[in-house]
């Protein structure tokens, strides 16, 4: 994670592009802090309804932000992707007042077909979770809504 908060110029426009066109990323608060060549960090500041049974932050919200910065990274390499199979490995629990960041890299790239693997870190920079995701590029950018 770039602690500046630095973005550079390698596509953050298309990124910038994609999340005004985001309703669920600006509904979740997802903020874009750092654009690099071949990776992403998104943050997600836990809010007091993602918050589960257990009184953390629901694995759900965490597995949703990997899947975002997948596509987020995607979105950068001016090929929009969605995903296909993604798994997620749990290692430890978030709660309101901590911060969640998705640090995605692609790991291998094969024709249309892309593995991303995205580390789950809190502010500072523990792993929370660990993510593949495998996706496929689409054939025809989708229109905005």
């Amino acid at each position: 994670m770039d602690p500046t908060g630095a973005m550079s110029p390698v596509g953050e426009e298309e990124v910038r592009a994609r999340l005004a066109a985001d309703a669920a990323s600006r509904h979740m608060g997802v903020e874009i802090t750092s654009i690099g060549d071949g990776c992403i960090t998104l943050r997600l500041p836990p809010q007091p309804w993602m918050i589960n049974g257990h009184g953390i932050l629901h694995g759900g919200a965490m597995f949703w932000l990997g899947d975002t910065a997948f596509a987020f990274l995607s979105e950068s390499r001016g090929r929009p992707a969605v995903t296909r199979q993604a798994g997620i490995t749990y290692i430890a629990p978030l709660t309101v007042g901590d911060q969640l960041y998705a640090t995605a890299r692609e790991k291998a790239r094969y024709g249309r077909n892309s593995i991303v693997d995205v580390d789950l870190l809190d502010a500072d920079d523990a792993l929370i979770a660990t993510m593949t995701v495998h996706g496929t590029d689409l054939r025809e950018r989708p229109p905005q809504v």
